[in-house]
């Protein structure tokens, strides 16, 4: 059986409920497979783990294409468009609450998730110094916001901060991207 979108929203799913203490058997049973079948598609927990963030982050960067008659639109407009294009089947805050457990129990896929977020930043920084509404920037700027957007998106990665402030994922990137639309808008 090849690991497909089914799988994958079924592993994100998982993760929503119970994080990295999910088993391979709850797994297997919940995609009515036999365990044996799990381990030939995911030769261990960690490969589900980034199998499933590669799959997630893949799918995310395919939606995030700006068409070109969209960049008329305001800044404000076209970011609320690029925000709704988060994924709605899984409930990113959910899973958010295991943020510290899978930097704990799963380093180098935390690290992963790191770079997947950085890209992210980077699409989004592409996608505001490419509004024809954003001033031009100067080298400094752009390395300069392009870090701050890297950081910050990392920092709201972190499910405690969001469940302490009482926001969700989507609630304190919009606010965030609020703030530097405003800094570099004419």
């Amino acid at each position: 059986m090849e690991a497909n979108r089914k799988v994958y929203e079924t592993i994100l799913h998982l993760l929503e409920e119970k994080g990295p203490f999910f088993t391979t058997a709850e797994l297997a049973q919940r995609l009515r497979i036999s365990k044996r079948t799990l381990y030939k598609m995911f030769p261990t927990k960690a490969e589900i783990i980034d199998k499933t963030l590669a799959f997630f982050f893949h799918d995310l960067f395919k939606r995030w294409h700006v068409p070109k008659e969209t960049r008329q639109l305001s800044s404000s407009r076209l970011l609320q468009i690029q925000l709704s294009k988060l994924p709605e089947k899984y409930d990113l805050d959910k899973i958010l609450n295991y943020s510290q457990e899978f930097e704990r129990l799963y380093p180098e896929q935390w690290q992963k998730l790191q770079r997947f977020v950085d890209e992210l930043g980077k699409m989004v920084f592409d996608f505001l110094v490419e509004n024809q509404n954003v001033r031009l920037l100067t080298v400094s700027e752009q390395k300069v916001l392009l870090r701050t957007i890297q950081l910050q998106i990392r920092q709201l990665l972190d499910g405690a901060y969001l469940k302490a402030e009482g926001l969700s994922f989507k609630e304190a990137l919009q606010a965030f991207y609020q703030l530097i639309l405003r800094g570099i808008l004419y």
